[in-house]
């Protein structure tokens, strides 16, 4: 049977009752499935200093025997909005622990429900699932238009510097699933101490995971068509978003300017992984 670890990074304005909504309703969309499922939620240590969200998941954990909690370590040097550790090391550690991986908001801006469409489409074999809040059918953006604009720019931006044939509409999205065996050879050729969002801003967290994860399939002669999925979601369910200050959106940019700057390097890295695997070489 194949073990679905489910990602959950929680922030330090954790609410418990809805955060245990959303697990007992992807217990139930995913028991319809031949999958051993579990939980893995993260949070920063430095949210100790800000309501200390970590009791509350410690009792948490010991009432439910499918769910982990995991402290992230504080990371010399890396930024503090938002913490973008425990979504970084979130999906280095979990990739670790089962056979597929799909993360999910905590505090309500994804709806659990749609889960299933996420795993049905791992298990029939796509290696990368991403979700789209535009350009398709039934997907809808509900928060403020401000994060709509950033959200569409980037998108774009990322569509310019991807060089990978495909058009995808919505790289700033979270709510995704990978195999974590595509995600293990992400983090060799990027450790998570190396991530451009360990620097810059949490907000570029799933912009840099969509693109490592797509130059990776390319350079190593995955057909993108068949190995990733695109799926409309509505965003902001139980969440109402708030705007981004000006300073994110500058974070952003510089995030992409260094993004632009490591491409060449990190394809070469993704060759010689290739020609590892294979024994291979140019």
């Amino acid at each position: 049977m194949k073990r679905l670890i489910v990602l959950l990074p929680v922030a330090a304005n954790l609410r418990i009752t809805l955060l245990e909504e959303i697990l007992s309703i992807i217990r139930e969309e995913t028991s319809r499935f031949s999958v051993d499922l579990h939980f893995l939620l993260t949070v920063n240590q430095s949210s100790l200093d800000a309501g200390n969200p970590v009791s509350k998941l410690l009792e948490l954990q010991e009432r439910h025997t499918d769910l982990e909690v995991f402290e992230v370590p504080a990371v010399e040097g890396a930024i503090t909005d938002a913490g973008p550790g425990r979504y970084v090391y979130g999906f280095y550690k979990v990739s670790q622990l089962g056979d597929f991986v799909i993360d999910i908001d905590s505090a309500g801006a994804h709806d659990p429900r749609s889960i299933g469409k996420f795993l049905e489409a791992l298990l029939s074999g796509q290696k990368a699932v991403f979700s789209t809040r535009f350009g398709m059918k039934d997907a809808r953006d509900l928060y403020p238009f401000q994060r709509q604009l950033a959200s569409r720019v980037a998108t774009l931006l990322s569509n310019v510097i991807l060089g990978v044939g495909i058009y995808y509409p919505d790289m700033a999205s979270g709510y995704q699933g990978y195999s974590s065996d595509l995600l293990q050879r992400v983090f060799r050729v990027a450790p998570p101490e190396s991530w451009i969002t360990m620097s810059t801003t949490t907000a570029f967290i799933e912009t840099e995971l969509r693109s490592y994860v797509l130059w990776l399939l390319k350079t190593t002669g995955a057909n993108l068509r068949s190995s990733v999925q695109v799926i409309p979601i509505i965003y902001g369910v139980n969440k109402k978003g708030v705007k981004f200050p000006a300073s994110v959106g500058l974070k952003a940019l510089k995030a992409f300017w260094l993004l632009y700057q490591r491409k060449p390097v990190y394809l070469q890295k993704c060759k010689d992984l290739f020609a590892e695997k294979t024994g291979k070489s140019d």
